[in-house]
């Protein structure tokens, strides 16, 4: 698609010009069902004329399909990748040059068709229901874990008040400490990062995660 003005006459010579700065729009869609060899493209007509004294913007929108073969190396399936590719060529400053960018967005799938010898499909299901089993028994020490916790918390505030309603003494940080068990806190923080971990890890398992660099 090509974004211009609706009019534009422009003669640098005599230092006039004439334009009309609404955006008008015009795109052509190439979508060859057939392979290119039986000349569906050489018939059809196309029309798209570039006139730079009135573009702004050009884009170019298209998709590339590919597979990954490396991870078989590792005893794994292939992973099936959609590309939708976006170059923008931008040409709003008219200044002679065209800054060019390029937007590139993943979409990771498993295959349809596919066969590997001696491939292990079952075993990626079996650690996907290994991991949940992991959550879900992580899940249950945090909760008990914080559970633990707050009734320490609560015992220390009773504690705190029942020391100064009857001896009139403050209580030193270090007998306050002895109500939170730190291993606990440990525990808490170790059952996050492991949900958070295998969460992830199923994520990619299941393709549904393509950014492979926030783990």
């Amino acid at each position: 698609c090509q974004y211009f003005y609706k009019r534009g006459i422009i003669s640098p010579g005599n230092d006039t010009f004439d334009i009309d700065p609404e955006i008008e729009t015009e795109c052509i869609y190439v979508e060859p069902m057939l392979p290119l060899e039986n000349g569906t493209l050489r018939k059809t007509p196309f029309n798209f004329t570039l006139d730079f004294h009135r573009l702004v913007t050009l884009k170019v929108t298209f998709k590339l399909k590919a597979i990954n073969l490396q991870t078989i190396r590792q005893h794994e399936l292939p992973d099936c990748y959609d590309f939708t590719l976006i170059i923008v060529f931008d040409n709003k400053a008219h200044s002679g040059r065209i800054k060019i960018s390029l937007d590139n967005d993943i979409a990771i799938k498993e295959c349809k068709d596919w066969h590997v010898s001696g491939s292990i499909q079952k075993n990626t299901h079996y650690m996907m229901i290994f991991d949940g089993f992991v959550i879900l028994t992580c899940l249950a020490s945090l909760i008990l874990c914080t559970r633990s916790v707050i009734k320490g918390i609560h015992l220390q505030r009773e504690f705190v008040t029942f020391f100064q309603h009857h001896y009139k003494k403050e209580v030193s940080f270090s007998d306050l400490m002895e109500f939170v068990n730190g291993w606990y806190i440990m525990i808490i923080v170790s059952d996050l990062l492991t949900i958070v971990g295998s969460t992830l890890k199923m994520e990619i398992q299941a393709k549904s995660l393509t950014s492979y660099d926030i783990c």
